[in-house]
């Protein structure tokens, strides 16, 4: 549009500069800039997440949904002496929505219906989400051009690499945050410590059943990215009531599924074989049940299980009745200690110095 206003402005003065005034001034140049930033929405995507939950008993309940969209934008900067692209970046924002309801729904008299609903639903502006992404696009090209020594601070080195290091953090950061908020963390954890304790509920020929105290270490080998082989030890209290009180040492050998072994929550699923014995009986015994653990440090993460125990035994409580043998569940929590857990990345080599003549130019 300026350019069209100046190209009037030209011609007409070019059309009456004889009969008017020929020494009239030349139009005077544009300013011009060095460089030009350009960009645009690569892609708005909705309902990549969304989900809900609700409960309704005797007419009174309520309800809860929300949604995900994601909006994506580049950012490039071009020399306008050359044309060269000098530096692209991409920001994807997320844009949440949440709606919650409560409802009533009761006869309150004979033909008497009392119906009520209530609720908020709760949108975040698109056109906020937007500047967000312009703005975090922004910043990232200037510190990622500051890295790739496009231009510098006017300070000089120590605040580029300040500026520099602090974006790697947050950005490395982001970058382990996944779907459903989930943190990874690559790891290379190649074994597994962990020392646990809880309790025992026993199942036998006893009409009364009882807890008992258990505790124990077990080890654990990753085989395959996501296989493990743990080998545990520990000692229980099997109780049947005021009749039935057992020691018992047991072993166990497992396969563990660990489906997301990079991630700082994770389900784990394991079956194995193992024997229990003490001074009165022995047995062998098959197990299998599923842990949730929480790793808060490279180094440490909390373990908590449930497993069921089927001995090959009906003499555990020393009566034999029945058609199955003796079997028995374990409730516990651990701590888990990684022996070979990720090594720490080590610290970006600092940028080299610039000198205040590279700065101007």
């Amino acid at each position: 549009s300026l350019l069209n206003e100046r190209n009037i402005i030209r011609d007409t003065r070019k059309q009456y500069r004889q009969t008017s005034n020929p020494n009239a001034p030349n139009l005077p140049p544009l300013l011009y800039a060095g460089l030009l930033l350009e960009g645009g929405i690569v892609s708005y995507d909705s309902n990549i997440v969304t989900g809900g939950i609700g409960a309704r008993y005797f007419g009174v309940g309520g309800s809860s949904q929300y949604r995900q969209d994601r909006v994506t934008i580049y950012l490039r900067a071009v020399s306008t002496s050359n044309g060269r692209v000098l530096k692209t970046v991409n920001v994807s924002k997320t844009i949440l929505s949440q709606a919650v309801d409560a409802s009533l729904f009761r006869y309150v008299n004979f033909q008497r219906l009392l119906e009520a609903e209530t609720g908020y639903t709760k949108n975040e502006p698109v056109q906020l989400a937007i500047q967000e992404a312009i703005e975090k696009a922004v910043i990232s090209l200037i510190i990622e051009g500051i890295e790739d020594r496009i231009w510098s601070t006017g300070k000089g080195a120590e605040l580029n690499q300040k500026l520099v290091d602090d974006y790697k953090a947050e950005k490395a950061a982001e970058e382990n945050v996944k779907l459903y908020d989930r943190l990874v963390v690559e790891s290379d954890r190649k074994t597994t410590l962990t020392v646990y304790g809880g309790t025992s509920l026993f199942d036998g020929d006893y009409g009364d059943r009882d807890y008992g105290a258990l505790f124990g270490i077990s080890a654990s080998k990753k085989v395959l990215p996501k296989f493990n082989v743990a080998l545990a030890a520990g000692y229980q209290k099997l109780k049947g009531g005021t009749d039935f009180d057992l020691g018992i040492l047991n072993t166990d050998l497992n396969i563990e599924f660990d489906p997301l072994p990079n991630d700082n929550f994770a389900p784990i699923a394991y079956v194995g074989v193992g024997s229990l014995f003490s001074s009165e009986v022995s047995s062998a015994k098959f197990q299998y049940g599923l842990s949730l653990e929480y790793r808060f440090s490279p180094k440490l993460g909390i373990r908590g299980f449930a497993e069921h125990n089927l001995t090959f035994s009906d003499e555990l409580d020393g009566i034999v009745n029945g058609k199955r043998d003796d079997h028995y569940f374990n409730f516990g929590i651990g701590l888990s200690y990684y022996i070979f857990g990720k090594p720490k990345p080590k610290k970006d080599q600092p940028i080299e110095q610039i000198t205040q003549e590279e700065i101007q130019n």
